[in-house]
């Protein structure tokens, strides 16, 4: 079933664990520099009435904002 990926609990990190580090390689390799810090703020939105699906707790993150501090000051969002 896919809804593991909802549910931190059957293994999901979300969509940040998903998608995110992918963003931050790409927003690296294409910058030529490497990040310095990372802030990100993660939200996880209701999906099912009582955020449940049978045996599944739907409370994995499913949207997120980050901005990155370049290694020359920079920043990307």
């Amino acid at each position: 079933k896919w809804l593991w990926r909802l549910s931190r609990g059957h293994g999901s990190n979300g969509v940040l664990g998903d998608v995110g580090i992918h963003i931050l390689d790409f927003a690296s390799y294409g910058a030529a520099l490497d990040i310095d810090h990372v802030f990100c703020r993660l939200r996880a939105f209701d999906k099912a009435p009582g955020n449940r699906i049978g045996e599944y707790q739907l409370d994995a993150n499913d949207s997120f904002a980050m901005t990155l501090d370049f290694s020359n000051g920079a920043f990307g969002v």
